[in-house]
């Protein structure tokens, strides 16, 4: 009875040693119901590849959307940026165009082979050459309207141009003896008759007289006029004027400055002026002083 009780001790104190050990590995359960020590450093190693992981997700997400919000942006732009562009051709085509019917004055451009039709029929006896025909009129003609087309036609087949130029008759064929023609005679230089009076007239016969008087400040003047006058071609008419120098209102070549110029034409077939700026004579003119308006 004894040697029972004895093995039975034993045998409890083997399994008290036994599970004391198995404590102290970490193998049993501990008073909670969950894994002791060694469990959770399991769990928590699992749940900071977890929270790595869907950092790693969310960032790849981020950036996947960051990236797709900036090249939705850049083609945006592109976009906005190719309209602008556009727009601003667009514009400047648009005034380009509406600047060269602004300037475009002259109307329709001739036909081709206008010049080689033009020079084929001259007035009989007349001086004109059908080279030299063909030259002016390829050197002249690009820009010419309709209108100067046909004065052109009419000066080389009716007027023989043996005492005057093409462009004297086409003058004169766009503008006959009356029309309205833009003048003016200007002055500078005349620093030494400031405060004088100075007076300039156009005496060509009863038909076209024209005169007007101004005073010379800061050395210049200046006489416009707009008249009816038999044109001369491109040679304008002449102008006789004198500077009142001894302010006595009458005329004296031997005192007062005296000058003869012929106003030049500016080369506008269409609205034609005359004009020329004159400094103090060099050579002067004592006749005007008997040709007074």
């Amino acid at each position: 009875m004894k040697l029972w009780i004895g093995s039975q001790v034993a045998v409890s104190a083997v399994f008290v040693m036994f599970g004391a050990a198995c404590a102290d590995d970490g193998l049993l359960p501990n008073d909670d119901g969950g894994a002791d020590g060694g469990d959770e450093v399991g769990t928590e190693e699992e749940s900071e590849e977890e929270e790595s992981t869907g950092s790693e997700e969310a960032g790849t997400s981020t950036e996947e959307e960051s990236s797709t919000e900036t090249s939705e942006g850049e083609e945006e732009s592109e976009e906005e940026s190719s309209s602008d562009d556009t727009s601003t051709e667009d514009e400047g085509e648009s005034t380009s165009e509406e600047e060269g019917e602004e300037e475009s004055t002259t109307g329709e451009p001739l036909p081709e082979g206008f010049c080689e039709d033009a020079c084929t029929m001259f007035a009989q006896g007349g001086c004109l050459t059908e080279e030299a025909c063909a030259d002016h009129c390829a050197a002249e003609s690009p820009g010419w309207s309709e209108a100067l087309g046909e004065a052109f036609v009419t000066c080389v087949e009716t007027n023989p141009l043996c005492f005057m130029t093409i462009d004297d008759c086409m003058l004169e064929e766009l503008h006959p003896p009356g029309s309205a023609f833009d003048l003016a005679l200007t002055g500078a230089g005349f620093g030494d008759y400031e405060g004088r009076t100075i007076l300039a007239w156009h005496d060509s016969g009863p038909l076209d007289p024209f005169e007007g008087e101004a005073q010379i400040e800061a050395g210049a003047f200046a006489l416009e006029w707009s008249e009816d006058f038999n044109g001369f071609g491109v040679m304008g008419p002449l102008v006789l004027y004198y500077v009142d120098v001894d302010d006595d209102g009458g005329c004296d070549p031997e005192v007062d400055l005296t000058g003869s110029q012929q106003l030049e034409w500016d080369g506008d077939f269409v609205t034609p002026r005359f004009a020329l700026e004159v400094t103090p004579a060099t050579n002067p003119a004592p006749f005007v002083c008997s040709f007074l308006p």
